[in-house]
């Protein structure tokens, strides 16, 4: 008796490691709820990244079926020259540049360092984990990796509100302000890509400059030289995050 339970022990616990359900397995008592098919669920959530069956066909046991991917989180693979490897923790920070997305910049952490020196390039490979809740970073793509630990920081530009940019002579043009609180200062920008109603401005102002946000429209007339007078004008602190060049 105790053997019989025991064979029909690791059938149930087999089902059950592919992830079938105590009330699915209570049905199969009745005959009426076997069925030739079964549904295996993922044990975990992404995108199927590769395939390698198709319905109908006939695998092995140990057969890879599909692949099952989090892009959620991705691992850039960087190449660090030995010099520069006694600089490098795990933890420390790091960011990420693609030709894709020239104005976003990706911030990570290191997670391991390989102890083997590539002897053709005399560099070891460095792990870096990065969030990628919005699935932006494919799977194969070449980046630029720069670690903080070695102070290769960022350039910081300044990101102003698209509401602040207006057309003169048809180039972008925004409003700074001066010492007099009537006067503002007339000023060409360069921008890069606009996102979420705000542009990243590549030259023209610097981070920490004060741009006019409201009432900003200037008619023509009013523009003299570089500087304009107005008054009851709005402005503040022009907003800033890391961008990439």
């Amino acid at each position: 008796m105790k053997k019989c339970l025991i064979n029909s022990a690791r059938p149930r616990q087999r089902l059950v490691l592919y992830g079938m359900s105590e009330a699915r397995l209570n049905g199969l008592r009745s005959p009426s709820q076997i069925r030739s098919e079964m549904e295996v669920p993922a044990p975990v959530s992404g995108t199927v990244t590769t395939r390698t069956a198709n319905p109908g066909e006939v695998v092995d046991a140990n057969k890879e079926l599909i692949r099952v991917t989090d892009l959620s989180t991705v691992w850039v693979i960087a190449q660090a020259f030995e010099r520069d490897l006694p600089k490098l923790r795990t933890g420390s920070g790091a960011s990420v540049t693609t030709a894709a997305f020239p104005d976003r910049l990706f911030r990570g952490q290191v997670t391991y360092i390989d102890p083997a020196i590539d002897p053709a390039t005399r560099t070891a490979k460095v792990r870096v984990e990065i969030p990628n809740g919005d699935r932006a970073l494919k799977l194969g793509m070449f980046v630029n990796v720069a670690f903080g630990a070695l102070q290769q920081s960022e350039r910081t530009v300044p990101v102003i509100p698209a509401d602040a940019v207006q057309t003169v002579s048809g180039r972008p043009t925004v409003f700074l302000a001066t010492a007099d609180p009537n006067v503002f200062e007339l000023r060409q920008v360069s921008l890069g890509s606009e996102t979420n109603g705000r542009y990243p401005v590549l030259e023209g102002v610097n981070v920490g400059d004060q741009v006019v946000t409201t009432g900003s429209l200037a008619k023509p007339g009013a523009i003299a030289g570089r500087s304009i007078t107005s008054s009851n004008q709005e402005y503040r602190r022009c907003p800033f995050r890391s961008c990439p060049d």
